[in-house]
């Protein structure tokens, strides 16, 4: 299947709607370009037929991406019959039949190679479309419902990228079924009175990964805000699973399987998540694109209780290092005390998340290249939940001009290659701008996933706009920011910016020397992609030998430690310089010792691996790592 993405471009503008508008088809009789004559309501809607039809002009250069993205040729090859069929229109009126197919200045070709019935359209049948741009979608139901696309939004063109897309709007649109595929609904709920059935007023669960597995094939989905997954399906037999988001829950009926012998079917399964303990269980991350010098630059902060209690009181306190200069948020804090934020969140009841955005100024004239922190906790902080979800932070360097499609990995080094230590995680970031003429109603994201990292450990982190989550059986993890409408970078600059962030776990028994290769390829609208630069991870375990003949010369207890360690010498020459640095090299305590024995408070250093340097007036050198544990 041919798969193409692009911007739109409208002939004038129109007010949006937030009701899709519907009216009542006029009928009508056409010869198509074959010789052949069709009736819309006798040859198609009084059969119970669906009617999917593309208005185009020949001279519209989006016209002319729109249908070569394919997605009209893979329907009616895939799909159309009884069911539902696809139409292609020319609905201006001075266009010629030789226009159409390209012949003329400055039209373009949209007949070669397309198999759907196309039409040079009269204008009395132009009239009953009531036109506003180019391309224009309608679709006609079967009892002569016209749906119409002035809110593109919700059903323009930008919305199919794939021909199961079309299928899928004529069966939230129309009821329409389609022989040749199954439909399986997949609800995921919160079961308050744990009865495994999904109740009214019992709400749907977000973010929840759904497996959908069939002769060793295994697709992920992850529901949308109202707590479902979809999806289209060939005749077999399929066992689908909900993952418990953490352990907490329990899931009822987990698995189940479903049956399609035939095709043209349609299944909804439920499946509830119901408390297996009381407690609140907060979580908070916080992420940015980019800090660019001199201009606005956005922070988002999230929030969640994924707990099984509601959460009093609860709040956020976001920590700005201090280049950073507030500007103000989509939610106003309750306080500012110098570079601290706090925002008052009230009552979280369970699975209520939400997104704050910050706006912060680089300073002018910091020197570009100096790194600046952004920190979140969120309270209050019950006992029973998991530490490493109550803070996050973020660092990255202020920058001047940039490439503004990129994949980073954290803590950000600076550069594509980074050292890592085996049965670990990687948190990754893929920033994407558009820099084009237009706005971009849909960016897609597809980042093919090394065989060295853990795909059932993928956590979403954040994103700068609602996205869609898809793990595929060819290891491809797919954000599908639907609606975007990210503005281009001359209107708006900073709006014009967007990031998606999550971490995954690397598989178990990776030696030194293990590599973990990523890039992803970003596609707005039907345009082709765009890849970004390569991130490597090089797998280590941080162990060194010293830079002389000499054995090590200092003892470290504990080892692993938590709050203190104490240094022994075997040195006797007086002074000696002692570092502390991560396993990246970044210098986080230096320290020097004149006795044999010193104590190293390291409470302010996280929990992970760090070496430890000491370095002797007479030059000799000694390495050692050292583990701090939580």
């Amino acid at each position: 299947m041919k798969k193409l993405f692009l911007s739109y471009l409208l002939i004038s503008s129109f007010a949006l709607s937030g009701i899709i508008a519907q009216t009542q088809a006029v009928d009508w009789t056409m010869e198509d370009l074959n010789g052949n004559i069709h009736s819309l309501y006798a040859d198609y809607l009084d059969q119970g037929t669906t009617v999917f039809i593309s208005l185009a002009a020949s001279w519209n250069v989006w016209d002319s991406v729109w249908t070569q993205s394919n997605v009209m040729e893979d329907f009616h090859n895939e799909y159309a019959g009884d069911d539902a069929v696809v139409l292609f229109i020319e609905a201006d009126s001075i266009t010629g039949v030789a226009e159409l197919m390209g012949q003329g200045a400055d039209h373009f070709d949209l007949v070669t190679g397309f198999s759907y019935p196309i039409f040079n359209a009269p204008q009395d049948v132009i009239d009953g479309f009531n036109l506003v741009f180019y391309p224009s979608i309608r679709i006609i139901c079967p009892d002569g419902t016209m749906y119409d696309d002035t809110n593109f939004n919700d059903y323009g063109y930008g919305r199919y990228q794939e021909a199961e897309d079309i299928a899928e709007v004529m069966f939230e649109l129309c009821g329409t079924s389609f022989d040749s595929k199954n439909r399986l609904f997949v609800d995921v709920h919160k079961d308050d009175n744990t009865d495994c059935v999904n109740d009214t007023g019992e709400i749907g669960v977000p973010n929840v990964g759904v497996e959908y597995s069939s002769n060793g094939n295994i697709i992920t989905k992850y529901t949308d805000d109202t707590g479902q997954s979809r999806a289209l399906l060939n005749s077999g037999d399929y066992t689908v699973q909900a993952i418990a988001p953490n352990n907490l829950w329990d899931v009822c009926n987990n698995p189940q399987d479903v049956s399609f012998p035939t095709t043209g079917g349609m299944e909804t399964i439920n499946f509830g998540l119901q408390a297996n303990s009381s407690c609140v269980y907060l979580s908070t991350t916080v992420s940015s694109p980019r800090f660019r010098r001199c201009f606005d630059s956005y922070i988002y902060v999230t929030y969640c209780n994924e707990g099984t209690e509601a959460a009093d009181n609860a709040y956020v306190e976001v920590e700005l290092d201090d280049f950073l200069e507030y500007v103000d948020a989509d939610v106003m804090p309750s306080s500012i005390q110098g570079q601290l934020l706090t925002f008052d969140l009230g009552t979280l009841d369970p699975w209520e998340c939400g997104t704050i955005v910050i706006t912060v100024l680089p300073d002018c004239d910091v020197d570009l290249g100096t790194e600046q922190c952004v920190s979140s906790v969120i309270y209050p902080q019950e006992p029973c939940d998991p530490r490493n979800k109550l803070f996050d932070s973020e660092c990255q360097e202020i920058i001047g001009a940039y490439d503004p499609n990129d994949k980073r990995a954290f803590p950000y080094l600076g550069s594509d290659d980074y050292t890592i230590l085996p049965d670990t995680s990687i948190r990754y970031q893929i920033r994407f701008q558009n820099t084009g003429t237009d706005t971009a109603f849909n960016v897609v994201v597809m980042d093919k996933i090394s065989e060295n990292l853990d795909l059932s450990s993928f956590e979403k982190l954040s994103s700068s706009h609602p996205c869609n989550v898809e793990i595929n059986d060819a290891r491809e993890l797919r954000f599908y920011f639907d609606d975007i409408m990210l503005p281009d970078s001359f209107v708006n600059e900073p709006g014009s910016n967007g990031f998606v962030t999550f971490r995954l776990t690397m598989k178990t028994g990776l030696v030194n020397g293990d590599q973990i290769e990523n890039f992803a390829d970003i596609f707005f609208d039907f345009n082709d992609p765009i890849t970004t630069n390569t991130t490597v991870h090089t797998v280590d375990d941080g162990i060194v030998s010293t830079t002389s003949n000499e054995s090590n010369r200092f003892k470290i207890s504990p080892n692993p430690a938590k709050d203190f360690i104490t240094i022994t010498s075997e040195n006797t020459a007086g002074l000696v310089t002692l570092e502390i640095l991560t396993i990246a090299g970044q210098s986080v305590i230096v320290k020097d010792i004149y006795g044999l024995k010193e104590n190293i408070d390291i409470t302010s250093l996280s929990s992970g691996l760090y070496l430890i340097k000491i370095e002797e007036q007479d030059g000799n050198v000694s390495v050692q790592k050292l583990i701090i544990e939580e």
